[in-house]
């Protein structure tokens, strides 16, 4: 299993995508959260469209602390809010909100 921080989401996320990932988050927009044997997480989102959005996040170790491969299959396509949401639900049953 991976682990990875706030830090590492700010650095590989950003700022913006991270403070509206909180509030799908927050809003329960997030279901069918999975870690597979690989480590990647996967989960639905969600968004303004009808349907959620898929969600796939791998992590690499990086110089800095872990980075963050999020895809998404919301227009941004990559490290989006929907990204974010997952990131922060997961560290949350974690204990680390």
């Amino acid at each position: 299993m991976f682990s990875y921080t706030l830090q590492d989401l700010e650095r590989s996320i950003g700022h913006p995508f991270l403070a509206r990932g909180r509030g799908y988050a927050a809003d329960g927009r997030v279901t069918a959260l999975r870690r597979d044997d690989s480590g990647a997480l996967t989960a639905s989102v969600q968004g303004s469209a009808r349907q959620p959005y898929g969600v796939v996040i791998r992590f690499v170790a990086g110089s800095q602390g872990m980075d963050v491969r999020g895809e998404c299959t919301c227009p941004i396509g990559h490290n989006c809010k929907h990204v974010a949401a997952v990131l922060i639900r997961d560290l949350a049953e974690k204990g680390y909100d």
